[in-house]
Order: C-alpha cells, then sequence, then structure tokens
C-alpha cells in the first residue's frame, strides 16, 4: 500500500475519523480529508502534520510505509529497558541473540527455509536489533546518572 493510501487510512481509522483528528490538529476537517485524499493531488499532508498526526493517533502506519517505500526498516525502540542496568541489558541482548540463533539452527536442520521459519528469523533479528538499541540506551540512563563500574 502506497504511503498516500496509508495516510488516508490513518486518518479515517482514528476514532471519530477525520474530523475528531482535525480537532487535534487545529485544522478543519475538509482540509484534512482532502490532504490525504491520494485522488487529490494539489493538496499534500505536510510531513510535520504527517508526524503529528501519528503521534496523536499512536498509529505509526505512516512512518513503516515511508521506510519501506524508501527500502528501509524501522522499528520501535523499547525504552523501559533503560529503567534497569546495563548488566541487565546486556542479558537481555544475550537472550535475543541466542534466540537468533535457535530460530536459524531449526530453519536449517531439514535442508530448506519455509516462509514461516524465515518470519520466525526475522522476528528474531528484530528482537535482538531492538535490544542492542535497548542496551545503549539503558547505558546512557546510567551514565546520566553517574553509575559507573571499577574495571574487573
Amino acid at each position: 500500500m502506497s504511503v498516500l493510501d496509508v495516510a488516508h487510512s490513518v486518518v479515517h481509522d482514528y476514532p471519530g475519523g477525520a474530523e475528531a483528528l482535525a480537532v487535534r490538529l487545529g485544522m478543519a476537517a475538509s482540509t484534512l480529508r482532502s490532504q490525504v485524499n491520494p485522488n487529490i493531488p494539489t493538496h499534500v499532508l505536510g510531513l510535520l502534520s504527517a508526524v503529528r498526526i501519528s503521534q496523536l493517533s499512536g498509529d505509526f502506519r505512516m512512518l513503516f510505509s515511508f521506510a519501506s517505500e524508501c527500502g528501509f526498516v524501522c522499528m520501535p525502540c523499547d525504552g523501559s529497558i533503560s529503567e534497569v542496568s546495563p548488566l541487565m541489558g546486556l542479558s537481555s541482548l544475550m537472550e535475543a541473540h541466542g534466540d537468533v540463533g535457535v530460530q536459524v539452527a531449526s530453519a536449517l536442520a531439514d535442508g530448506r527455509i519455509s516462509a514461516s521459519e524465515m518470519d520466525a528469523i526475522e522476528d528474531a533479528i528484530a528482537a535482538n536489533v531492538t535490544r542492542l538499541h535497548s542496551l545503549a540506551g539503558a547505558l546512557r540512563a546510567a551514565r546520566r546518572r553517574g553509575v559507573c563500574h571499577a574495571p574487573a
């Protein structure tokens, strides 16, 4: 689905539709409807408005569609891990890394990788990457708190 179609869906899927979302954005509902209508090329949704819609709605399909159209993927960063120690973050990362190995080994056991096995591998890799970013967040938070450990 194109990013324009996704923007249309996000706005119209919002509880109360374009009318309710337009109020929160401080614009006329007719303007918002026109901006996300893929059949009206003269009215376009601005980038800052798209970001605000994503934030207000909690619906990030536009972000994922934009990334996909550009050949990228994006994933949420799990900010909750920054509230725990870096050691727990590292432990969580190692667990996710092990899950990647388990999924790959399991998929290769019969000499072929099925579609569902590939999905499981990609999910495990995504979790691993997310935990890498989470570990970085935990380390940044520890640094801000002045936490340090003596070298072993």
